[in-house]
């Protein structure tokens, strides 16, 4: 199993019943602990779908939320990562002002430094196709871009860049994923 985003999750277990219908799968850590289970009670090999369920025109159309988006134009409180490594400590706080908001630059120092950036994000009233570099990974709020050194989001109006050059992926996503989405003070 190769499972990107978590590396406690190493193999899995398929189950069929005597027709082949898949009836369970488990994925397991290495002490073959089942950490996720996930049961079929019916399969249905012959759904039926009518032609144009799979034309993008037709899910864009579908996929239309009418959904109240604010523009927000300052950080009212920058927050702080909830997990930050051992022996590693904010050293600079920096607030710069930009023509649509701002940004908050953290740096943090010790044995694993890294920068965490917010900054204010900009709401367009079209759709966009905004290219993104990286892994597409789950968060708790949306969805993140992972790279080499980086991990990038969007979450209520704010931008999040966690950035460093010798941490793990793990250790990169520990942090991001620690980032609260309710202001926290140092």
């Amino acid at each position: 199993m190769n499972y990107p985003n978590n590396s406690d999750l190493v193999k899995q277990k398929i189950y069929f019943d005597k027709k082949l219908n898949p009836t369970k799968v488990e994925v397991l850590n290495e002490n073959d602990d089942v950490l996720i289970k996930m049961t079929f009670n019916k399969v249905d090999w012959d759904a039926k779908f009518k032609d144009n369920y799979f034309t993008l025109d037709n899910n864009m159309q579908t996929a239309k939320v009418e959904e109240e988006i604010s523009s927000v134009s300052e950080i009212d409180s920058e927050i702080y990562p909830m997990y930050i490594p051992e022996n590693t400590k904010l050293a600079d706080k920096e607030v710069i002002d930009l023509e649509n908001g701002e940004r908050i630059i953290m740096t943090f120092e010790g044995d694993n430094p890294f920068m965490l950036v917010q900054q204010t994000a900009s709401v367009s009233d079209e759709a966009l196709i905004v290219s993104v570099l990286g892994d597409p990974v789950q968060m708790a709020t949306s969805v993140a871009a992972v790279s080499d050194n980086m991990v990038s989001w969007v979450s209520n109006g704010i931008e999040y860049y966690v950035v460093a050059d010798n941490m793990s992926e793990s250790e990169l996503l520990s942090v991001a994923n620690s980032v609260s989405v309710l202001p926290v003070s140092k």
